[in-house]
Formats: structure tokens, sequence, C-alpha cells
């Protein structure tokens, strides 16, 4: 089962599609505003989307077992000491999606 999570990170709201595990790590270090279960299309919906309006045109995913977080320019890892998004590196991709962005990890190593 899978959420949509709207959550406060410092003093950011975002959201996210969260896994059950991820949501209740979610709920112990941040400020879960709200979690709704979403079905498999709305999922891949969400996942495709590189922005929208209400996540501040950052889109978070999961690839080799991290997460990933990446707006128009660049691109941040999930820092489990630091508890949030750290910077990775600008991606320097015109239109990033979730694969264009994926494929940038790969070629970095990651």
């Amino acid at each position: 089962m899978q959420y949509k999570v709207t959550y406060l990170l410092g003093d950011q709201v975002r959201e996210a599609v969260m896994t059950q595990k991820e949501l209740d790590e979610c709920r112990s270090r941040c400020g879960v505003i709200e979690a709704v279960i979403v079905s498999d299309q709305e999922t891949s919906a969400t996942d495709s989307n590189s922005e929208g309006p209400e996540n501040d045109g950052w889109t978070e995913f999961s690839y080799g077992d991290k997460r990933w977080s990446f707006d128009s320019d660049q691109l941040a890892l999930w820092d489990e000491q630091l508890q949030g998004f750290d910077f990775f590196g600008y991606h320097m991709l015109v239109k990033p999606t979730i694969e264009s962005v994926t494929d940038f990890i790969k070629r970095h190593g990651h």
C-alpha cells in the first residue's frame, strides 16, 4: 500500500508518495500533515510528473534503495543523519523526469 503524504520538513511543506515503512519513518522525523492512500494508477501518475504546484517543483522517488529528490536543476539525496535531503549536484537536464534523473544517477556511479 502506498500513501500520498504531505509533511513539514524544516520550514517547507513537501509531498511524496511513500510506502507504509517510509510513512512510519517520516512520522517519527517529520511533521506529517496528511497521509492519503493512493491506488497504483494514481501512484504511477504522481511518480511520472517531474513538477507540480503542490510540491514546489521537487519530485521525490526511490532508486537503488535510496531516496532522491530533484527540481528543475538540482538533485538531492536523503541523508539519514541530517534527517533531510542533502544537495547531490546539478543535473543539467532540460526537462527532468524520474527516468532521465535515474539515468543521470547511473552515469555518476550510484
